[in-house]
């Protein structure tokens, strides 16, 4: 079987089982297994496979329409323009989780200090390196409760070389963190105990510990604002992504443990309420 022919293959088996964007993902596929980039597919249409690389894309695209997300498949998943390796110790990156990064530039842009920012709940470290790469004056702490998702911060912590500048701490919350953060941002589990077991077949396959927000799906949230009340700086941020659903809860919530404080909720890409702010 040649390229051509094994990229048809695998888009209509990607096609028959729902897949969305089946070219894209055939195209990832083949591509991974024969590591070779998109234009060198293009170019190599012609190149007969072996049958080890044959056998090797039919279970790779078994994997795939059995409901394996492609990110757990290729080992890494692109973030705010950086790439992020992941496993199913971590949850995937979204897209609109970028929204949280946009929304502490933002206001970086009219601070100019040594900025103390908390990642809290930081699974692959997507926020936290996100943020050192683009905030040169930030000193950077990574918080999650899980030793696995920490191990797999630290790689991308080290690929990105920012390793001196973010350190992981292990714990619940805010307690692997002592002192005042002038940023706090949190991606936190927040669906609902009874819903876990409706969700989509692919979210299935992320780690339970990042999905279960307990009874209401607010445990995390309503916890962390309560403890951010005596860490945040004066002048700080708290950026903390949410549901749609549980927009007014958590608002009224927050405007309650800070008074003093803005609260605004912000809308993603989709106009859905996605980011819970506190400055």
């Amino acid at each position: 079987m040649i390229v051509r022919d094994i990229l048809k293959y695998c888009e209509k088996q990607l096609s028959d089982h729902q897949k969305d964007s089946a070219t894209i993902e055939a195209h990832v596929v083949v591509g991974h297994v024969l590591k070779k980039s998109r234009s060198d597919l293009l170019r190599d249409q012609d190149v007969e496979l072996s049958e080890y690389q044959q056998s090797e894309i039919f279970r790779v695209i078994h994997e795939r329409i059995s409901g394996n997300p492609l990110s757990y498949i290729t080992g890494h998943r692109d973030f705010y323009g950086l790439s992020f390796t992941v496993n199913r110790n971590v949850l995937i990156p979204r897209q609109e989780t970028e929204l949280l990064i946009e929304t502490v530039m933002r206001w970086i842009c009219i601070e100019h200090l040594r900025l103390n920012i908390v990642d809290v709940g930081t699974g692959s470290g997507c926020l936290a390196v996100a943020l050192a790469v683009n905030v040169e004056k930030a000193d950077i702490t990574a918080i999650d409760i899980s030793k696995e998702a920490l191990s797999v911060a630290a790689q991308n912590c080290r690929y990105h070389s920012v390793n001196n500048r973010v350190q992981l701490r292990q714990g619940s919350l805010l307690s692997g963190f002592v002192g005042i953060a002038d940023v706090i941002v949190a991606n936190l589990p927040y669906i609902k105990k009874n819903e876990i077991n409706h969700l989509q077949q692919e979210i299935m396959y992320e780690p339970i510990q990042a999905l279960d927000g307990g009874l209401d799906g607010l445990h995390f949230q309503r916890e962390l604002l309560h403890q951010s009340r005596s860490k945040l700086s004066s002048f700080g941020i708290l950026a903390m992504e949410i549901s749609p659903e549980q927009g007014s809860a958590l608002e009224d919530l927050a405007k309650e443990i800070f008074p003093l404080r803005e609260v605004r909720l912000l809308r993603d890409l989709n106009g859905h309420e996605r980011v819970l702010c506190i400055k």
